[in-house]
Order: structure tokens, then sequence, then C-alpha cells
């Protein structure tokens, strides 16, 4: 399977679950030769204009009102990937509010994900967030 197709897909799915939880996404756009990521890390940004129906379980008092997230397909990449969220949420994010997250997905099963996120001034893991199809 092209890999390149198998992320999209992916990407897709985690878009399609955020907007089915109240959130407008924008996606990075494909290029020709590789992905143009946002802050050259993150491939969707999720914006929510109230704070009801969180996706993200009992661990929130709310839902972010914005969450930029990274999709991993492949859990060694997602590790990978929870290390480099870590480096930049401590380097360049400032202002730290619940207002903002920053996530990493992985796909466990179709419509089952795996969620890392920092939010305000902590860290949590979900498992198994989404519905199982």
């Amino acid at each position: 399977m092209n890999t390149r197709a198998k992320g999209r897909r992916i990407e897709k799915e985690v878009e399609d679950f955020l907007k089915n939880n109240g959130y407008s996404t924008y996606r990075a756009k494909m290029l020709r030769y590789g992905q143009k990521d946002i802050f050259g890390l993150f491939d969707i940004v999720a914006l929510k204009y109230d704070q009801r129906g969180n996706p993200f379980g009992v661990f929130l008092d709310r839902a972010p009102l914005v969450v930029f997230v990274q999709v991993k397909s492949n859990i060694s990449d997602y590790y990978k990937a929870c290390d480099e969220v870590r480096k930049f949420y401590r380097e360049f994010v400032a202002y730290r509010t619940d207002d903002v997250g920053f996530a990493v997905f992985l796909r466990k099963e179709k419509g089952r994900y795996r969620v890392f996120m920092m939010l305000g001034n902590y860290e949590r893991t979900w498992h198994n967030v989404g519905d199982k199809k």
C-alpha cells in the first residue's frame, strides 16, 4: 500500500472525527514533493467555537478551542511525534492555556485512536478515543 495514501486516509478519518465533535478543521495541503505541515509538525488544525461536546473524555473539564494535530499510524512514529510535540511545546509555547491543545493521534483501528495531548501545564494520554464502527 502506498504510505502517502494511507497517511492521507488516516488524516481524513481524524479530521472527520473532529468535525463530528463540533470542530472546524484545516488540513495541511499535499505538495508534489512531500507535505507542507503546519509549523513543520502538525497535519490538522481544529477550531471549536464553544466548549460543549468534549471528545477527549472525562479527563478534561471542557474541550479545547484550538487543537493542533499530528496523525500517526505506527506506534514507534507515535512516540517520536509525542517527543517532538513536547519539545515544540516547551520551546515555542510561551502562554499556556487550556484553550489550545497540541495532540498526536495514533490510529489503533478504524475509528479508534490513542491520543496524546499537551494542554495548559500538563500532558495526558487517552486510549480508545472515538467510536468503533
